[in-house]
Parts: structure tokens; C-alpha cells; sequence
């Protein structure tokens, strides 16, 4: 398929050239030539007879479909007119809004993406590699909205792309100096407030930018920053793995257990509070300098920071065979099934076992990147180049006390999907009827720097071929992880003290899970306070281990360094033919990756080996884009290329990550292969206005190596354990259409011709290979239909936004336990709102809510007769001054 694409693309070219006699030399395509990335400040326009003024939101509206319209790729745009006017907090929240992107979230925050099913998506900063920690992609949850100049998602490639992302490309644009006409300030103020965590934390964000005429050229320097604190509360009910048993009772009736007998039954379940906080900071500085018409420089600094607390505060159930106690709980018949299934729906246990535990999971992060280049115009010829270091690291940690009591009489009800967990027998909040259970004390480091060089050079030609651009980049990127996972059994150990004799140790948690929506039975209940769990040196203490640091584990130390060299060739062309004006690029990317990783394997009999596994790989990248100008207004796309996305730095390592007391691990595979997709897409696209548009699309991707986590039992320390490795499977297909309309109701009578609305609606239909052979599976995180609907109101000083976001069910992971059954999530809407009023031309009032509807994320195994969790966040509000001076 890469010969047949190649080949394509240079059919391209010379058909180019062969037109010539008969083809009219090309009309002017706009401002910015196919190929480049189009100017904010240059939207396209509606004819002069209909233009109409525009400024706030309709100005970044107006933008981005300037932007889009302009682009040489299929490109969504979203674009901040007004600095510090996005209404949503984050990178990630913002790009929600796109056709065709999906997000996840964390904590009802959005945090990660996937464009049109796939999440392996290249994330740039201002066109360069960016990312956090060890990982390949940038935390996006942390990029305050307020920092943005805009965000460009490419749906198609070009040869000049930096490789990567076989879903598609984010450039994230953040603002310099030159941008604007002079001196620019702006600051805002704001507090932000959530409705389970019940705190108002601050938010502020500053620009100060100026440009002069000095001696030696114009000079420009920019500074913005930005900081976030967020207090967040969630619950959670769950459920862990499910076992298929004969050994809970005689389910036929014939005196014996055998396979009629067959139950498939939880091994826990319980609840859980969840309270955290999130710190961020941000800081954005640029110089440029202008010596002369023709010649720029500039010099980029960007750093980031983010530190997490989270406490949880959980009590679940045993009934399990394996790693929870030495005899499991005895059922107390009957059960009750849902109808023509052997699926347990309602039943009673007798001496459960009751298990809090306290755990306390924090991380600290910090990224920061700089970068010099330039741009020089000589007549015809272009050039431009940069050098880029960037630096991430980063250490997270997890602590837990687990304490147990028996439960005499346990009852779970599964019928209203919620696991609803009862006990009897005993007091959940008495101090003295506990022991301890388990403890769990992990660190790790993680590290990652990358050094890269670019050279580009564009030359003029004037005729059907525009021009020509070419272009080398190096990158010399390293990844590291290290730390230490220590997990202690403690039940039955007769040489510890209660933890109710402890002064202190124990506290009783609040008695209000999920606000009391669910009238659930388990609300309040004894477990160790969070400041002790933090405290790793008392818990040590207490518990009868040794005190200080632990040596860092062998088994979870990797290192890897990737080299990549990439040279590109593209051509930009336009011409008319049959009256009709073309144009777009071709052209092919070839990348070199040197791959070498390092670390450690644990050996079946205890102990540890050194490991190390080298890779190199080559991949040819051709790729085409067309644009036929039917009209003025209508605009039809087609495009095709090859793209292909590295495996994951910690799906590439050894390490392992054992849990003894459930006897299970994860690991990474050394000889992970790149996936790779040849991709095809058709958009067509009408310009009715400078607001207004209405278009379609469809594409489809052929993608080969998939890479999917596959469970299996292997023996470490002499133990049998669940290692889940990921590994490539089977060749998959991802296609689909999306559909995008916005429009201002400029006709209707004032005040009604402020309103607006932006709807989109994406289906994507996608098939990859099972863990369980044979079989197929969706994309993780991928929903097969997704909409956005967003009404918009602007007139005078006022300036609203009502946003819903919907997305249809989709698997979480594929195998989500040991049966490899895929964990799936239930469809989710989302409705948020944004209100300002701008006091002065210079002052604004602002008013933000999300999750108004108190949605909750529910999943289940396979069948929503087998449900996992249900979750509740926060519903959030936020409000604050914004102010130009």
C-alpha cells in the first residue's frame, strides 16, 4: 500500500506538469499559499456588499473559518480573538467542541483526546514537539485556555508534518509579540467553585506584550502567565473483577457442585470519596527580532507545572477466591439472576469480608522548553530554521492503609446497575472491630528530554507548481522511569496492634455519598486519616517496617533513547481546468527511527536480568491534498496519505508493576512495532459567509499493527500472576462521516439577530483485533456517534453560550478483565454555559458553568447485565473580571 501511495502522489505531480497546455496559469487562491498555515488576522471574507463588522466571539468564529478556509489540509480551527475569551478552561475542553474529537476525562476535567476514534494524535506547540514527562503526548488538561492564541487540528497530513499521528495533528498556537499592532495588556481574575469539593479556589492569567522601532530593527517581547488551583470531589460505586463459580451453592438442585452450578458473580464491591486538589502554573515568553523586511528571529520560552493531592476514601466487600482471603465468604441461597442468564443480580454472603482502606495519590510534574529560530526571504527563496531543547520530569507516588473487619451478613444489589453494598452484623463505624489488612507504599520518577533541529526552504516557481519546499529535521529524544512498588499483606499478622488502639490512626468518613441520589445502604464507615497515610515514615512505624527511602525497584528502571532523521519533499501547485480553480500539495516524508531500550526482567525464580532490546526502522510518508474552488463559496476536498505513530515509551519498556495481594501486573513489550494507516478523506464545504458554514466530510483509515493489552499467567518469584503486556495485533479499518453547520441570524429583527448556533455531528464506525482471538473489537475510547449543539447569543455588551456535548457508549479498554471482557462506558452528555458582559470596552464581567446536569460516567463488562462503576463529579462555577489596558 506504501508503493500504491507513493505512487499516487507522484502521478500527482507529473499529471501536474502534463495539464500545462491546456490549463489556464491559476487564479489568486488568498492570502496565504496552499501549504502554510493561514494568518488569524486574515479570515476569509465575505464579499464587500455583505460583510458584516464582527468582533468577540463572532471575530474568533470568523477566524477560524478564515483559517480553515484558507488551509491547503482539512483543518478545524478554533481561535481566541479576544485574548483571555475562550470559555473553556483547558486545551483539551476547548477542543471538544471540534467535529470528528472525542475526550476523556479525569475527575470531570477533560484531559486527553481522540480525533475520529483514534487517540494517537501529534500534539505540537507553536509547530514543535511537545510533551510531558516520559510520555510522547502533552498533558492538555494542563494548558489554561487563557494562554491560547488558538488551536489547529489537522485531519489530513502533508509531507512538511512532523510524524506521528495516525488520528490526526494539534497544533496548539500560543501568542508573540508581533502578533499584535503595539503594546498589549491584560489580565484576568477569577474563582472557581465545585459543588462536591465545596471550596472557591483562585484563577488568574496576564499578557504584557510591546514592539518598538529601535536602531538595529524592530524589536518585540511578550510575556503571559497563568495560574490554577482547583479543588475537585467525586463517588464512586464499583464492582471489581467477576468469576465464573460452582462453588457457591447448588444452584440445580442435584446434591453436587458441578458445571450447572455455574454462577457469574462479583468478587467485590463498595464505594468510594474521592477529594483532590490541582495546582498549575503556566508562563509564556517570546522575543522577536526584525533587523530588516526580510529577516526575523525569534526566541521562545515556555515552562509548565502542575502539582496533584488526591485522597480516597474507600470500603469494599470480599467475596472472592484469590487474593482477598484464605477462605472466601459462603453464599446464603437463594441468588437472584437476571432472566435467561446465570448473571448474579441480588444475593446475600455470610462472613464477607469488610475492607476500608485510605490511599493518597499525588504527583508533581515540571516541563518547560526553549527554542531559537529564524526566517530569512531571499526573492524567491524562503528560508527558515529552529533549534528546540525541551526538559520533563515528573514523580508520582501512592500510599494505602487497608484495615478489615468480618462482616457477618453482607448483601449486593445489582438490579438498579448501581452496586449497592450492604453489611450487617457489626457497626462499620466502631474503631475496635478492625485489623489491619494491607499496605502499600510506591514511588516513581519519570524523565524525558528531547534535542531537535530543523532547517525548511520553500522556493517560488510562478507557474502551475507555486512552489517547492523541502526540508531535514533531527531529534535525539530520551525517555526514563524508575521507582519502587512495595505492597505488604498484613491480615493475619497477630504481632500488630488493632488500629483502634492507636490514638488517632482511625476516623469515620462523611455520610453522604452521591449526596444520597441512589438511596444507597454504605455511607459511612470506619478507615486510617489521610495526614497519617501520607506520612510514610509513621505508617512504616506503626506497622513494624523500616524506616527511610526504599531502594528503587530493578524490575520497573527503564531507559530509552530514540533517534529520528527526517527529510521531506513537497510540492505546492494551482491551476485551472474546465474553469474550475485548483490547488493543495503532494508530496513524501521519509523518517529513520533508532530505537534503544534498556531495563530490567523479573526471572520465574526470583531475581532479575539485565534486558536490552535496539530497533531501527524506516517509513515512507506520501501524501496529497487537493482543493477544487467549485464556486466562490463551495469548496471541495480530497486527500491521501500514509501516516504512522511510534508505540508508547511505556508500552516499549520491560518493567513490571506486580500487586501481589491480587496476584496480578502489567508490563510493557520491547518489540512493539509502529502502527501505520493509509488514510483517505473527502470534504466539501460551503462558505456562505464570513460566519457562517455548513460542511461534510468522510473518511477512512486503513490502520495495520493495532496495539492491544493481552492477559496472561506467568510465574514471577515462584508465583503464578495476570500480566497484562501489550502487544500488535491484526490490521483494523476506521471510517466515518461528520457534518458541521454554524450560522448568525443576521436577518431577523434586532435584538434577535444576535443569536447564533454551532451544531456538528460525527459517526465513526471502527473495527480492531480482540484479545479473544477470532473476534473484533471497537477503538478504545472511541464512540461511534458524538454530537455538539451550542447556541450563542451576542448583541452589545452581552455575550452567551449554552454548549451540550454527547457521545454514544465506548469501550474503555478491550480487555477489562481476566475473561478479556471489554469494559465499556455508557453514553454521557455533558451541558456547560458561558456568560460575559463587558462593563467598559476594556472591562468584562464573566460567568462559567459546567456539567449542569450533574451527568454521571457509567460502564460495565461486556453487558450492562455485569455493571462496573457508576461515577458523579463535580457540577463546577466560575466567575471573574477580565480586563485590556
Amino acid at each position: 500500500m506504501t508503493k500504491g501511495l507513493l505512487l499516487a502522489s507522484s502521478a500527482l505531480l507529473v499529471g501536474l506538469s502534463t495539464t500545462a497546455a491546456f490549463a489556464q496559469q491559476a487564479n489568486d487562491v488568498g492570502a496565504s499559499s496552499p501549504g502554510s498555515s493561514p494568518s488569524p488576522q486574515n479570515p476569509a471574507a465575505a464579499p464587500a456588499s455583505q460583510e458584516i463588522v464582527v468582533s468577540g466571539v463572532r471575530a474568533s468564529l470568523a477566524s477560524a473559518i478564515g483559517r480553515k478556509r484558507q488551509s491547503a489540509e482539512i483543518v478545524d480551527s478554533i481561535v481566541a480573538e479576544d485574548i483571555g475569551k475562550l470559555p473553556d478552561n483547558n486545551v483539551a475542553e476547548a477542543l471538544q467542541r471540534v467535529t470528528g474529537v472525542q475526550i476523556t476525562r479525569s475527575q470531570g476535567e477533560g484531559s486527553g483526546i481522540a480525533i475520529r476514534g483514534l487517540s494517537q494524535v501529534q500534539q505540537l506547540i507553536n509547530g514543535r514537539n511537545f510533551f510531558t514527562t516520559s510520555g510522547r503526548t502533552i498533558a492538555l488538561g494542563d494548558i489554561p485556555a487563557s494562554m491560547l492564541a488558538g488551536i489547529d487540528v489537522y485531519k489530513t497530513a502533508a509531507a512538511d508534518q512532523i510524524e506521528g499521528g495516525i488520528g490526526g495533528l494539534v497544533d496548539i498556537r500560543l501568542r508573540r509579540p508581533f502578533d499584535f499592532a503595539g503594546r498589549e495588556q491584560s489580565a484576568t481574575i477569577k474563582g472557581f467553585y465545585g459543588d462536591i469539593a465545596k471550596k472557591v479556589d483562585p484563577r488568574v492569567s496576564m499578557l504584557l506584550s510591546n514592539r518598538w522601532d529601535t536602531g538595529i530593527g524592530e524589536v518585540g517581547l511578550l510575556v503571559s502567565g497563568a495560574y490554577q488551583q482547583r479543588h475537585y470531589g467525586s463517588y464512586r460505586n464499583a464492582t471489581g473483577a467477576y468469576e465464573t463459580r460452582t462453588d457457591l451453592y447448588d444452584v440445580n438442585g442435584n446434591g453436587v457442585q458441578d458445571a450447572g452450578d455455574a454462577i457469574t458473580a462479583v468478587t467485590d464491591a463498595g464505594t468510594r470519596y474521592t477529594y483532590g486538589s490541582r495546582k498549575r502554573w503556566g508562563l509564556n515568553l517570546s522575543a522577536q527580532w526584525k533587523p530588516a523586511s526580510n529577516l526575523e528571529f525569534y526566541l521562545d520560552g515556555m515552562f509548565n507545572r502542575e502539582s496533584n493531592r488526591e485522597d480516597d476514601l474507600t470500603a469494599y466487600v470480599r467475596t472472592g477466591t484469590s487474593g482477598f482471603r484464605a477462605s472466601p465468604a459462603t453464599a446464603v441461597p437463594p441468588f437472584t439472576f437476571d432472566d435467561g442468564t446465570n448473571y448474579f443480580k441480588y444475593g446475600s454472603y455470610a462472613n464477607a469480608k469488610f475492607a476500608p482502606a485510605t490511599y493518597a495519590q499525588d504527583s508533581a510534574y515540571t516541563t518547560y522548553q526553549f527554542a531559537l529560530g529564524g526566517k530569512w526571504d531571499v526573492g524567491r527563496l524562503k528560508l527558515s530554521g529552529e533549534g528546540t531543547y525541551t526538559s520533563s520530569s515528573g514523580w508520582d507516588s501512592f500510599k494505602q492503609i487497608g484495615i478489615y473487619a468480618n462482616a457477618p451478613s453482607y448483601t449486593l444489589d445489582l438490579g438498579n446497575f448501581i452496586p449497592n453494598p450492604s453489611v450487617s452484623g457489626f457497626d462499620p463505624n466502631d474503631f475496635s472491630a478492625y485489623r489491619f489488612d494491607n499496605f502499600q507504599d510506591e514511588h516513581h520518577l519519570n524523565k524525558g528530554d528531547e534535542k531537535s533541529v530543523r532547517l525548511d526552504a520553500t522556493y517560488e516557481m510562478g507557474s502551475i507548481l507555486t512552489s517547492i519546499k523541502a526540508g531535514v529535521r533531527f531529534a535525539d529524544r530520551t525517555s526514563h522511569h524508575s521507582g519502587y512498588t512495595n505492597d505488604y499483606s498484613l491480615s493475619g499478622d497477630e504481632s500488630l496492634p488493632l488500629p483502634g488502639s492507636i490514638p488517632g490512626l482511625l476516623t469515620t468518613t462523611p455520610d453522604q455519598v452521591f449526596r444520597g441520589d441512589y438511596n444507597l445502604s454504605l455511607q459511612q464507615f470506619a478507615l486510617p486519616r489521610i495526614d497519617l497515610v501520607r506520612n510514610i515514615e509513621y505508617a512504616r512505624r506503626i506497622l513494624g517496617f523500616s524506616t527511610g527511602t526504599p531502594a528503587n525497584d530493578p524490575a520497573q528502571l527503564y531507559n530509552i533513547t530514540e533517534k529520528t532523521y527526517a527529510a521531506y519533499v513537497m510540492a505546492n501547485y494551482a491551476f485551472t481546468l474546465f474553469g474550475i480553480d485548483f490547488d493543495g500539495n503532494a508530496g513524501v516524508r521519509y523518517v529513520k527511527t533508532k530505537e534503544n531500550v534498556a531495563g530490567f526482567q523479573n526471572l520465574a525464580g526470583g531475581g532479575f536480568a539485565p534486558l536490552t532490546a535496539n530497533s531501527s526502522y524506516g517509513n515512507w510518508l506520501p501524501s496529497a491534498n487537493i482543493r477544487a474552488k467549485l464556486t466562490d463559496r463551495l469548496y471541495l476536498r480530497g486527500a491521501v496519505s500514509k501516516v504512522v505513530t511510534r508505540p508508547g515509551f511505556s508500552q516499549l519498556t520491560p518493567a513490571e508493576s506486580l500487586s501481589y495481594p491480587f496476584l496480578t501486573g502489567t508490563a510493557g513489550n520491547p518489540n512493539l512495532k509502529p502502527l501505520k494507516a493509509d488514510q483517505y478523506d473527502l470534504s466539501l464545504e460551503w462558505y456562505m459567509s464570513r460566519t457562517n458554514i455548513l460542511y461534510a466530510a468522510a473518511f477512512l483509515k486503513n490502520v495495520d499493527g493495532f496495539i492491544q493489552n493481552i492477559s496472561t499467567e506467568e510465574t514471577v518469584n515462584g508465583l503464578p500472576f495476570l500480566i497484562t503486556r501489550p502487544s500488535n495485533g491484526n490490521n483494523g479499518t476506521v471510517k466515518g462521516v461528520e457534518v458541521g453547520y454554524q450560522t448568525f441570524f443576521d436577518f431577523l429583527p434586532a435584538p434577535f439577530d444576535g443569536f447564533g448556533i454551532q451544531a456538528n455531528y460525527t459517526y465513526v464506525e471502527s473495527n480492531a483485533p480482540s484479545p479473544i482471538p477470532g473476534q473484533s473489537v471497537p477503538l478504545e475510547n472511541l464512540s461511534k456517534n458524538s454530537y455538539n449543539l451550542i447556541g450563542i447569543y451576542e448583541k452589545g455588551p452581552i455575550s452567551v453560550r449554552l454548549a451540550y456535548n454527547w457521545r454514544s457508549k465506548y469501550v474503555e479498554t478491550t480487555s477489562g478483565d481476566a475473561a478479556n471482557r471489554p469494559l465499556i462506558a455508557k453514553p454521557i452528555g455533558q451541558l456547560d454555559a458561558s456568560i460575559s458582559y463587558d462593563l467598559t470596552p476594556n472591562i468584562s464581567m464573566t460567568f462559567d458553568a459546567t456539567n449542569l446536569t450533574r451527568n454521571t460516567l457509567s460502564d460495565y463488562y461486556a453487558t450492562p447485565l455485569l455493571p462496573k462503576s457508576v461515577n458523579a463529579y463535580d457540577r463546577t462555577f466560575e466567575w471573574g473580571v477580565r480586563a485590556r489596558f
